[in-house]
């Protein structure tokens, strides 16, 4: 019998966060064992794995290809679902891809997520590539192919036996002999003789590494030098210290969060691997000689030395870290060293790892303190008992746990959920059941017999089946996945927003040898699963008659029962959709349901409605209705839901009867055709003409998108309607009542219009040689020429000196002016004039008509942009806007003449002005001059441009305030970007600076200074570098701020933390003197039962003012994201509509994910990078990376802010495309 002592007990850190517990220990019930019915016939068949280890999708075949070269890749969501659709074939997501997960969109339209104990990909040479821990010598090191970490090895010499870094903390090891040159065998460095008899082997993991002390014969365990192994210790910032049951952990020194982590290290001998009955060679002692062969994957240390084989004696290695933190000591176990019993070889194995969400362990029943963890560098395990068998390691009992990421899946509807794990090896050739528990969250300090079994660790139950893989006899089967069931318990971590779900493997019997099998470490969760409908909300539904949705206390009275109406229902995936309405009594007792309506499902985004029978119906009886929506496969909460309310009505056949409401301009909605249209209106009048059969009735009450009230707004029965213009596209319901001279009200009547965007602009210039433009002739100087990239507006523009140069356009090309109108325009000002300068006006032959111009304060004026129209006595009525007029800069410009209310008004960069009255137009129908005015069409121009104009265009229809600020940002223009890329560092500055990348008002933009704890480090997310901080006084800051952060604008960057959090963390900030504006920070996330916190919480705060005063705002997004991993953050505000969002990955973030009302100070002092500001002090310094960090003028779309996030690696230095 071979025998292998192994010390596992160095320094086996991985680098890798702490591992969060989740959030649910001790919160769910628990339920003991239950062993009840008989055993299953049959397991499942097939093999789950790749040679390699991998998972094999379904229908892929042998598994002898990468997954990715057997199944459809897609970058978006629905790219791939469209794709999924369109082919037959599931198609993977790759914008969700991460080191331990996966996404794939499926033909039926459902996803499929795949969560891995085992980091499967991670980055190399700008994209994702799979996990190789197979070593190279290059560069005088030793490193693997592609690992999650980075770590290298000696390559022999004086230099560190080992190094890791992360984001410039870095731990390194040194032998204290020169080290000879390592043989290489897959993931294994092998240092001979490193002692006399004592051979040092250093293996590289997916997460970090583990060393091996091969102690090679009873003479070599004597040497004195075995009584303590010494290491020379060298970190950057990083403190090392030894944990209380014998481990290690390198926290970072900014935020305390552990950065790399070591086990507690152990040594055992071992037995080798022998057949469990005759003929029945184990699959794992097989593979493995394949391993040590050079034959199928690379295997772990343990393979590659010819597996040290199962544990026959455990003992506990000490280890000490100097008070100086300069040397780390190992002290083997001198009892199992000298034993007689002890046959050798005797291996020696600290492990480092960097924690991860994944997890996995194998708690022996034989040595009760000894943690088993990550299998103990074993690529397979045991579980049950082996007593009995000739090969059986110290007559040990196992037990197997698996931890994994669900966190993606939360608030979805799981369809079907399984844990799948290869079984290699079965002691019989017949079933035998096999446990599967729910238990208690791990680490690799809580994984011990002694600590895990006790019953309050097994929670419950979830699963078991019977089958038997892995065995070489003719009657066995072959190595095959095991598949357990795991629907309802995934469903309730995904209902209640846990993310960590940790499993536990037990055999039926622990003390019948029958049981024994040996399992894969690579185990995985794969759940099927489908986002529900969207919640209508009450602001969508209405009656017909009756109005739109109203609570109790506004419930109107219906004389009769027609239509219940709910417009755009939508569903996340963009499924079809059918919907269910139902009304209930006040005590929720059903009076009428409709089922699923229509019979035939409709398109995403459709408008439904249904016919309520009246016979069901009582009268006079306070009723309420709701309604949700159907997407094939889940439904979407009540629309009375979380903060939503019900409908209300009272069914009363004594009230006089409603009005009839009809448009000439807008046709009614009609929900029952699937091809319902949108029509032109935004920004147009349209009149609604009321009428009634009843003799007495004398004026008529009506709202619009509300309930007719008291103080709602009324017209007399002469009248008979009024004129609307609708603001922004969308569905508006006109409520409105009959009254009698007694002031008896009728039943609402509701009429209902979908209206789209207005009408496009009737004159354009946009410069570019487009086919579209309207013709312009040019006089002086004026000419077209390119502008350079980078500007808010690209392509061509027409140049102007300011002294004669103008473009006249044909008299056909014109507004008339009798009506609502507006003309846009992009102006740069290159110098203010002491006069008027006008970039558009019209004039007809005997006046000028209207002008949009900058005025100084020559004529008695503010500096201000201006609008203005002249009246018939030739005097002008001009509105100017309070936004600051900046030279050598493009702003947006847009004058609005609203002929309904008779005002005039301005918008500048989206920002209206106060309307002024205005009456008496000249309304002449004469040309248009770009870049001068004329008094009149004969006339010659005055009061020319000194500057650039693109971008003209001439609506004949009134342009509201939210189409406005769109236009103002519907080409988002970059204020900067900060790439940290090498070509935009200088390193000889002191302090060194990154410039901005982008040229943005004909300047570059403000370069980022680092502080002392800031540097470059080229463990990049985007590109070459990224900005790495050290989380105690690291940063990066401008001098000056180049947008202003009171108008619309967008931020946008990557961000990674060294380690979980223990505080909270600034990624990115603009600051005036005293607060940040605007700021986005990561804080720990709740903790759980067992006190860790599970993932980070990501927070967005806005102020409105730079000082004690100010009103915070906040958006949360709770989703329990790790820190550790990169995520990408994008900060949204729209001032026009006050709105404000936190985009986490591409989605919003779930509590508040917008936040409305809010105003922004223009903060003008900094843009920081690592830091926020309060109350005029610094703090929440980032301990970690941020990369390519982005500034826009404007708001981007939910396409472009994808684009950032599903292509991380080369982005142009320009606005994407996408904008929807």
């Amino acid at each position: 019998m071979a025998a292998f002592v192994t010390v596992a007990a160095l320094f086996g850190v991985v680098l890798v966060p702490t591992v969060s517990t989740p959030a649910f220990a001790d919160e769910l019930p628990v339920t003991g064992p239950v062993y009840e019915g008989p055993e299953a016939e049959n397991g499942p068949t097939g093999d789950g794995l790749a040679d390699d280890g991998r998972p094999v999708l379904e229908g892929a075949g042998d598994g002898s290809q990468p997954v990715e070269d057997i199944e459809t890749v897609s970058q978006a969501e629905s790219e791939a679902l469209a794709e999924a659709a369109e082919t037959g074939e599931a198609v993977e997501v790759v914008a969700q891809r991460s080191e331990q997960g996966e996404v794939w969109a499926q033909p039926d339209g459902t996803l499929e997520g795949r969560s891995f104990v085992v980091p499967q990909w991670t980055r190399a040479d700008g994209d994702w590539v799979r996990v190789d821990t197979t070593l190279r010598e290059a560069d005088g090191v030793v490193a693997p192919v592609a690992s999650t970490v980075d770590v290298e090895f000696s390559a022999g010499g004086d230099e560190p036996l080992v190094r890791m870094d992360r984001m410039g903390r870095v731990v390194e090891l040194t032998w204290p002999e020169p080290l000879p040159s390592p043989g290489l065998d897959g993931d294994t460095a092998t240092y001979s003789e490193v002692l006399d008899g004592v051979d040092l082997q250093m293996t590289a993991t997916e997460d970090g590494y583990a060393s091996y002390f091969v102690v090679k014969t009873p003479e070599a365990a004597t040497s004195p030098e075995l009584a303590e192994i010494r290491f020379s210790l060298e970190t950057q910032g990083l403190d090392v210290s030894e944990t209380e049951d014998g481990g290690l952990e390198a926290r970072d020194q900014g935020a305390a969060g552990v950065v790399f982590a070591a086990p507690p290290a152990a040594m055992w001998d071992t037995v080798a691997e022998e057949p469990d009955q005759a003929g029945g060679e184990s699959a794992e002692a097989t593979s493995l000689r394949a391993s040590a062969s050079g034959a199928g994957s690379a295997g772990t240390a343990a393979d590659a030395a010819g597996e040290h084989g199962d544990p026959d004696t455990f003992a506990a290695v000490g280890v000490e870290v100097s008070a100086e933190r300069d040397q780390l000591t190992l002290i083997p176990d001198q009892g199992l060293l000298n034993d007689p019993e002890t046959t050798f070889p005797v291996v020696i194995d600290p492990q480092w790892h960097t924690p991860k969400a994944g997890a996995w362990a194998s708690p022996n029943k034989s040595y009760p303190d000894n943690m088993g963890w990550k299998f103990n560098g074993k690529t397979t395990q045991g579980l049950g008992t082996c007593t009995g068998w000739s090969d059986c390691p110290g007559g040990s009992t196992y037990r197997l746990m698996y931890q994994f990421d669900v966190s993606r899946f939360k608030g979805t509807r799981i369809l079907s959920a399984e844990f799948v794990v290869k079984n290699t090896h079965s002691a019989v050739c017949s079933n035998h059941r096999v446990d599967l528990w729910r238990v208690g969250a791990i680490n690799s300090s809580n994984t011990s017999w002694n600590k895990t079994s006790n019953s309050t660790f097994w929670k419950e139950l979830i699963a078991h089946d019977s089958f038997h893989y892995g065995g070489n006899q003719s009657t066995c089967n072959s190595a095959a996945d095991a598949e357990f069931g795991i629907r309802d318990t995934v469903q309730w971590f995904a209902d209640e927003g846990w993310g960590r779900l940790t499993l536990g493997m037990r055999a039926y019997s622990e003390t019948s040898k029958s049981y024994w099998k040996k399992f894969s470490r690579n185990g995985y969760v794969r759940v099927k699963y489908n986002r529900p409908p969207n919640r209508i909300k009450a602001t969508q539904l209405s009656m017909n008659p009756g109005g739109s949705c109203a609570k109790s206390g506004d419930a109107p009275r219906i004389r009769q029962i027609d239509k219940l109406v709910a417009s755009q229902a939508t569903d996340p995936d963009g499924d079809r959709l059918q919907v269910r309405f139902t009304i209930t009594d006040t005590n929720n007792n059903q009076v009428w349901t409709s089922g699923l309506v229509p019979s035939s499902s409709k398109a995403n985004g459709s408008a439904f409605s249904v016919q309520v029978p009246k016979a069901e119906i009582p009268e006079n009886k306070l009723l309420r209705w709701g309604v949700r929506v159907w997407d094939g496969r889940d439904t979407s909460k009540w629309s009375y839901a979380d903060s939503g309310w019900r409908c209300h009505f009272v069914y009363d056949t004594s009230r006089p009867k409603e009005p009839t409401i009809t448009s000439a301009r807008w046709p009614a909605s009609d929900p029952e055709n699937p091809e319902d249209p949108w029509l032109d209106g935004v920004g147009q009048s349209g009149g609604f003409d009321f009428s009634t059969t009843s003799g007495d009735v004398v004026k008529y009450r009506y709202e619009v998108n509300a309930q007719p009230t008291g103080s709602s707004r009324e017209v007399t029965a002469a009248q008979a309607g009024f004129h609307l213009m609708p603001s922004e596209p969308g569905v508006y319901t006109i409520n409105a009542q009959a009254l009698d001279a007694a002031g008896n009200k009728s039943t609402t009547a509701t009429y209902q219009v979908r209206i789209g965007s207005g009408r496009p602009p009737i004159s354009m210039w946009g410069f570019d040689g487009a086919a579209a433009d309207s013709p312009l002739t040019l006089s002086g100087d004026a000419h077209i020429a390119s502008l350079p990239a980078g500007e808010r507006v690209d392509g061509d523009a027409l140049l102007l000196d300011g002294a004669g140069d103008s473009g006249m356009a044909p008299s056909s090309e014109r507004v008339g002016t009798a009506y609502s109108f507006a003309v846009e325009a992009w102006a740069y000002l290159d110098a203010k004039t002491p006069g008027q300068a006008v970039v558009v006006s019209q004039a007809g032959p005997d006046y000028m008509d209207y002008k949009l111009y900058y005025t100084g304060s020559a004529d008695g004026r503010s500096d201000r942009w201006a609008f203005g129209r002249y009246t018939s006595d030739l005097a002008i009525t001009g509105v100017g806007s309070d936004v600051p007029v900046r030279t050598g800069r493009w702003t947006h410009l847009v004058g609005v003449h609203n002929s309904l209310t008779n005002q005039l008004l301005i918008y500048v960069d989206g920002v209206p002005s106060e309307p002024r009255s205005f009456s008496d137009p000249v309304s002449e129908l004469g040309p248009v001059t770009i870049g001068a005015g004329r008094y009149s069409a004969t006339a010659n121009p005055t009061s020319f441009w000194p500057g650039r104009v693109d971008g003209v265009n001439l609506y004949d229809r009134m342009v509201p305030v939210g189409e406005a600020a769109a236009l103002a940002y519907a080409r988002p223009s970059v204020a900067a970007r900060w790439s940290f890329e090498p070509t935009t560092v200088d390193p000889t500055a002191s302090p060194v600076t990154v410039a901005s990348e982008v040229d943005t008002t004909g300047g570059q933009g403000p370069s980022l200074t680092l502080s002392a704890g800031a540097g470059l480090n080229q463990e990049w997310w985007v590109d070459e570098q990224a900005l790495v901080l050290d989380g105690v006084d690291g940063y990066a800051a401008t001098s000056s701020v180049p947008l202003d952060t009171s108008n619309s604008f967008t931020l946008t960057g990557w961000a990674q933390a060294a380690g979980e959090l223990d505080r909270s963390a600034t990624v990115a900030a603009i600051n005036g003197s005293s607060e940040s504006a605007v700021l986005v920070e990561a804080e720990p996330g709740i903790p759980d039962a067992e006190g860790e916190p599970a993932g980070v919480t990501w927070r967005l705060i806005m102020r409105d003012a730079d000082g004690s005063s100010a009103t915070v705002a906040e958006a949360v997004d709770t989703s329990e994201l790790s820190a550790t991993d990169w995520t990408h953050l994008a900060v949204v505000y729209d001032a026009a509509r006050r709105t404000a969002r936190l985009v986490v990955n591409g989605n919003d973030a779930d509590v508040n994910p917008m936040i409305e009302n809010v105003d922004v100070f223009s903060a003008s002092a900094s843009v920081s990078v690592g830091r926020g500001r309060s109350a005029g002090a610094w703090s929440g310094y980032w301990p970690g990376q941020v990369d390519d960090v982005w500034l826009f003028n404007g708001t981007l779309s939910d396409a472009q802010i994808n684009q950032f996030l599903h292509t991380q690696f080369g982005m142009p230095t320009e606005v994407p495309g996408g904008a929807e």
